[in-house]
């Protein structure tokens, strides 16, 4: 079976092969499981969407024909299931009318319930169209400046102002679909993958499908942003559970997708390694048998500053903070006053001329009390 993980949020076009693919099969329960994927991936697009709809529709209209028998006499189990696919379809066409899609006729939506509402639609879903419209209108003009944009540039500007009005008057899943067609357009724009990220960590803290995905794919379209593994490593430990036991093979992933792909800054290196290191701190519950986690944190910080000098030079740590966060551990929490030494007198003190840093004098005498 074909993964819903390789198709893009917005390819609208897939999605509707998609749909027709697992049709195919035969089976009804993976085609409606697609078409429900297919609907919150891409039924929101405002220019495209409603394909989508039209496709997963009129799949469920083929099965209820199928299930009228003219002229014959229906048993009880067959009448139910006629009405149970009915009561679906009206369920599909309640839905629509609530969202906002270009080349959708309302006139013609309204005709088309009517054949499955006893030729009269609630005047509550007469209502429902009638705000979609409103709101479809108000998105017309943005949908109009990305059609008209002349280069990158405009369209990314458009995508902006366009999210922002959504934002504003629009739902999150709304304002997601937009970040969704804007990344495709813009897929290396580290900025704008930093908002999106940012957006669905805020907007679905509690839904790791929504979020990781997109933090994912914002490290594999943009491997060079140190900003996005750190939101990256910070998205897993969210959702991770006590008993998850792969958790720290995936940070490390989000660590090494960061660190090879030829990063060409010691400050976004840095900032990496910092972020695994922090996660690494946090696995020690320090009044619990730590020795194994204690020990992978110290390596894991040797091998940081090892590689950070052999790539980048001792300017690529050039405010030493990752020696700095390693000896502060030391002196607070595995209280190895010797080791957190150490790390001051062989490593900070010895580069950058950091022994005439008062500053680091001052921070150095704070962890010696």
């Amino acid at each position: 079976e074909v993964s819903n993980s390789y198709l893009p949020l917005q390819g609208v076009q897939l999605w509707v092969e998609y749909v027709m693919f697992t049709l195919g099969s035969g089976d009804m329960v993976a085609t409606r499981a697609t078409g429900e994927r297919a609907l919150t991936a891409v039924g929101t697009h405002v220019a495209e969407g409603v394909l989508i709809w039209q496709v997963v529709l009129l799949v469920e209209k083929q099965i209820y024909a199928g299930l009228q028998k003219s002229g014959t006499i229906q048993s009880e189990q067959e009448i139910k299931e006629q009405e149970k696919q009915l009561h679906r379809i009206q369920g599909l066409l309640r839905r629509q009318m609530r969202v906002p899609l270009l080349n959708c006729d309302a006139e013609s939506l309204l005709e088309e319930a009517s054949e499955y509402f006893d030729g009269e639609v609630d005047p509550h879903m007469k209502e429902d169209l009638k705000k979609t419209q409103k709101k479809l209108n108000e998105k017309i003009p943005f949908e109009d400046d990305l059609l008209r944009a002349e280069n990158d540039v405009d369209k990314l500007a458009g995508y902006r102002r366009y999210i922002a009005q959504t934002k504003e008057t629009d739902n999150p899943a709304a304002v997601q679909s937009l970040y969704e067609r804007a990344v495709t357009d813009h897929c290396l724009d580290v900025g704008l993958w930093e908002e999106y990220v940012r957006f669905v960590m805020h907007q679905f803290p509690g839904l790791d499908y929504v979020v990781l995905p997109v933090c994912e794919r914002s490290q594999r379209n943009c491997p060079w942003s140190a900003t996005l593994c750190d939101l990256h490593i910070t998205a897993l430990q969210m959702f991770a559970s006590k008993e998850d036991e792969s958790l720290t093979a995936k940070v490390k992933g989000a660590l090494e997708k960061g660190l090879s792909c030829g990063i060409q800054s010691g400050r976004e290196a840095t900032r990496m390694w910092m972020a695994y290191l922090i996660y690494l701190r946090r696995q020690i519950v320090w009044d619990q048998p730590h020795d194994c986690q204690l020990l992978a944190f110290r390596e894991a910080g040797q091998q940081a500053i090892s590689m950070i000098d052999e790539y980048f030079g001792e300017d690529g740590d050039i405010e030493s903070e990752i020696p700095r966060f390693l000896a502060r551990i030391e002196a607070e929490c595995a209280h190895d006053a010797e080791r957190a030494r150490e790390i001051w007198n062989d490593i900070i003190m010895k580069r950058n001329n950091n022994f005439k840093n008062a500053k680091l004098w001052l921070e150095f005498i704070s962890l010696e009390r």
